[in-house]
């Protein structure tokens, strides 16, 4: 989608889900678009979702904010996580 002026560079990539709900007897869905941010080809993606808005050189492609450009979250591959570090509530999955 877009890409900032980084080494190695940034991209954003779109993901569409739906939410449903029953409505008058049918069930209704609508479409939800979550945004992320990828720096590096084998890079975790972080979500920005909050964190864009509309280009000023062309509103269908969203931008990061300066905000989130200047201070990005960090991200973690799922294999350097452990099941502990993702639900601390867990001690042993055994």
């Amino acid at each position: 989608m877009s890409s900032d002026d980084q080494d190695p560079p940034c991209k954003l990539y779109a993901l569409t889900q739906y939410q449903c709900s029953p409505r008058g007897g049918k069930i209704t869905c609508w479409p939800l678009e979550r945004i992320f941010r990828q720096c590096g080809e084998r890079a975790p993606m972080i979500e920005v979702t909050s964190h864009v808005e509309p280009s000023a050189e062309d509103p269908s492609k969203p931008v990061l904010t300066d905000q989130i450009k200047e201070n990005p979250p960090r991200g973690k591959l799922w294999s350097n996580l452990s099941p502990e570090s993702r639900h601390p509530e867990i001690k042993n999955w055994g």
